[in-house]
């Protein structure tokens, strides 16, 4: 098939104008074969649409004739007739008048065949066309299971997710009030109970104490037995007047400077710290609860107890953002309380060190003074 067979065809149609057209000018719309659609459609057209399809212009001047007298059935009047004529039983004579009829010549049966084949040709495409409907019936469907299976899949990663900020938040507050416990029973604790604050676990830090104080002890032992043993040891008593004697009043004025430079960089970096203790706490739960929740919604997808309505599913997402929502602002608060209380925590830890330090003073000197009254 090439563009010279379908100038020729148009020409034959009766169709403006083809009179001045040349069929090699028309050969590209057939380059691509038979595969390509306009050229199936080309095929469709030439082999089906004949003069006879085509009305002329007697014709049309008489439809419109009718059309305008009202003697047209519109498409309703013509299935009410059909349906009125189909409910006509047949002349018992029929059948004899057709059989007296002669049978019609080989030009009309030619055309015959050539409508029905057109006919068939018509009902082939329409089959086709119906198996595309089908098909992409079926494309559809299964693009809304997979959209339906991606919102469920959403839906339940907000509930996990929900379900972690409300775990997340019960970890700080019930850390938070443990915290606060502790610092409530400083006031509160005697001096057998005295309570401390330290990242180390309390058997590593009875351990390092113990070989601390093994440290010490042999320390002590060594100097006093090579103390004793030196012929040339002296043996002086305190005066508890002279303020420049370093074992009683202090390191100086220096190491005091210092002392506070460090208590102040520990004042600082405490909060900090604490801060980054706690976050890794909360973090190290978040992730123990989403592993929990992704084994739930595993065995949840395995056993099929997911909900299929999408309306319910659109609740809930909703339901879940808005919870989401209270939950975020909920830990912005707990965040912002949680600072004020470790800013109150570096506080007491330096009232602490000072008051310790102050004690520890008062009984060195109280040492000092009750040796020397030994003494004397």
């Amino acid at each position: 098939m090439n563009g010279e067979q379908l100038v020729k065809h148009l020409q034959a149609l009766g169709a403006p104008g083809t009179e001045h057209l040349v069929g090699e000018a028309y050969d590209w719309l057939f380059v691509k074969g038979k595969d390509d659609p306009l050229v199936t459609f080309l095929q469709w057209f030439m082999k089906n649409i004949t003069p006879n399809n085509v009305l002329t212009e007697e014709e049309l001047t008489d439809f419109e004739a009718l059309k305008a007298a009202g003697e047209v059935l519109s498409p309703t009047q013509l299935q009410e007739m059909e349906g009125a004529l189909s409910s006509i039983p047949s002349f018992p004579g029929a059948s004899e008048q057709c059989l007296g009829e002669p049978l019609p010549s080989p030009e009309e049966l030619k055309a015959l065949e050539d409508e029905l084949e057109i006919l068939t040709q018509r009902k082939n495409m329409i089959n086709a066309h119906k198996m595309e409907l089908l098909n992409e019936t079926q494309q559809l469907s299964k693009r809304m299971q997979k959209t339906q299976s991606e919102l469920r899949r959403q839906v339940e990663a907000t509930s996990t997710t929900s379900f972690h900020f409300t775990k997340a938040q019960q970890n700080l507050a019930s850390v938070v009030d443990a915290h606060l416990n502790t610092f409530h029973n400083f006031d509160q604790a005697e001096e057998e109970e005295a309570m401390f604050l330290s990242q180390v676990d309390l058997e590593e830090w009875q351990k390092e104490e113990d070989k601390f104080t093994n440290l010490l002890t042999t320390y002590i032992q060594k100097q006093f037995r090579e103390v004793c043993t030196e012929d040339c040891s002296q043996y002086v008593l305190l005066d508890v007047n002279n303020l420049e004697l370093s074992l009683v009043r202090g390191a100086g004025e220096d190491q005091y400077r210092r002392n506070v430079a460090e208590l102040r960089r520990l004042n600082a970096l405490l909060p900090q710290t604490e801060e980054w203790r706690l976050c890794g706490l909360i973090q190290q739960e978040r992730r123990k609860a989403e592993v929990m929740e992704a084994e739930k919604l595993l065995a949840a997808l395995h056993q099929g107890h997911l909900p299929s309505d999408l309306i319910v599913l659109k609740q809930q997402t909703q339901e879940v953002e808005e919870s989401l929502t209270v939950v975020e602002k909920e830990f912005w608060h707990q965040q912002q309380t949680m600072q004020a209380v470790l800013s109150e925590v570096a506080e007491l830890e330096s009232t602490k060190t000072i008051s310790g330090d102050y004690e520890l003073k008062l009984q060195r000197q109280g040492y000092f003074l009750t040796k020397q009254m030994m003494v004397c």
